[in-house]
């Protein structure tokens, strides 16, 4: 499917009064094949009605993130690049009995002053729901201030997020009263679902379902563009 294309028509009275000739929605599809698959380039306008989205034979949002997939890889062959992010990931820790390691710890996250609030934001931690201490604006022998983070969690550390919004963050594993562990975030090549897309036009803005991608163009600028449609990152 695609959308009735107002640009075809000479005069809009002509468009107006066909654009809606036809809109699939679940009732349509209840006579077509169960083998049958829907596509659309998107974005849509109404001629896919919402109520289709959950059909599994709604293909269009897959479609779309495969064809955005597609453009990267010949583009990246043709200049000779690495599709930054879409390595695979590193497997997790499991002990010799399979099961996965989980003791308490505590994350303590130095951070540059002033950023402390924003890192909670963008890490997803609501205060009012964690075990948690914040520490704003203390000396710092390296900054001159600073701020600190410390969280009871088991879970790890989102350090794409830190590289995000807070490079120069340092992340201590705590255990006993005792720091086991730093880690030092970089600035991520590639994020999902951190930063959203302004671009009204966007298939992400425009349509639900779809991921918001983000790779990076330019480390010293720390600037990022959407994979779907080039528009730069505002964070």
């Amino acid at each position: 499917m695609t959308r009735v294309q107002q640009e075809r028509f000479f005069n809009e009275d002509d468009y107006l009064r066909l654009r809606d000739t036809y809109i699939l929605d679940e009732d349509k599809l209840s006579k077509a094949k169960p083998s049958m698959a829907v596509l659309h380039p998107l974005p849509r306008i109404n001629e896919i009605a919402v109520e289709v989205d959950a059909d599994p034979r709604a293909a269009y949002f897959e479609q779309v993130k495969n064809g955005m997939l597609m453009r990267m890889a010949l583009e990246s062959s043709l200049v000779g690049d690495q599709l930054p992010g879409y390595e695979p990931l590193d497997p997790k820790e499991v002990q010799p009995d399979g099961s996965h390691q989980h003791s308490k710890r505590h994350h303590h996250r130095p951070c540059a002053a002033g950023t402390a609030l924003k890192v909670l934001e963008y890490l997803k931690i609501d205060p009012s729901k964690t075990r948690l201490a914040l520490i704003m604006n203390a000396d710092s022998h390296l900054y001159g201030t600073k701020d600190i983070i410390k969280i009871e969690d088991e879970e790890n550390v989102d350090l794409d997020v830190l590289g995000l919004v807070a490079r120069q963050a340092t992340v201590g594993i705590v255990r006993g009263g005792k720091i086991v562990r730093k880690l030092k975030p970089t600035l991520p090549e590639h994020v999902v679902n951190i930063i959203t897309c302004v671009n009204p036009r966007c298939v992400t803005t425009t349509e639900r379902g779809i991921d918001q991608m983000f790779h990076l163009v330019h480390s010293q600028r720390q600037e990022y563009r959407c994979d779907y449609c080039d528009e730069e990152a505002k964070f």
